[in-house]
């Protein structure tokens, strides 16, 4: 699904990665237990350059099902866009975030990464400032509005590599 790109409010940010982790954690329990695949993944990347983002899902699994990929995808798409979502969805999502910057931050890659081309965006010095906050006060309605606003399946781009079903 397309998103936007170079760099979003922090809110805007962190909310489409919590989205993006709730939907690997269903995709993954959903998948996982109908005996699709092993494992699916769900990622959001924005680009630097470009007003362009996405929010992307992939799988490996064999050819038969990709349909059910795809249909079982929509439905938890669907499902997150009526807001069907807990405090529990967001905290199984939240917190390996701030597990991750808490690591993170102890990094010289982190601060590198954050003080890179600050020259030239000193708005992105208030993105990192800004993270942990935003991430902590999004609520269940920040992701259920994000999933509106995003998840719109006539926009999603459905793409399957490999040989074709038998």
């Amino acid at each position: 699904w397309p998103t936007q790109g170079r760099f979003p409010d922090i809110r805007a940010s962190v909310t489409l990665q919590v989205l993006s982790a709730i939907l690997n954690d269903r995709l993954f329990d959903r998948l996982r237990g109908l005996g699709t695949v092993y494992s699916a993944q769900v990622g959001a990347a924005s680009s630097k350059v470009f007003d362009y983002g996405y929010i992307q899902a992939l799988a490996q699994l064999q050819p038969a099902a990709a349909q059910t990929f795809h249909d079982e995808l929509a439905k938890i798409a669907a499902d997150l866009k009526a807001g069907r979502l807990t405090e529990d969805d967001l905290t199984r999502a939240r917190e390996p975030l701030l597990e991750q910057l808490r690591k993170s931050r102890e990094t010289n890659d982190y601060w590198l990464s954050v003080l890179d081309d600050t020259q030239d965006h000193p708005a992105k010095l208030d993105l990192a400032r800004q993270y942990e906050a935003s991430l902590r006060a999004l609520s269940v309605a920040d992701v259920a509005a994000a999933a509106n606003r995003y998840l719109d399946e006539a926009k999603a781009v459905r793409v399957s590599v490999g040989p074709p079903a038998s």
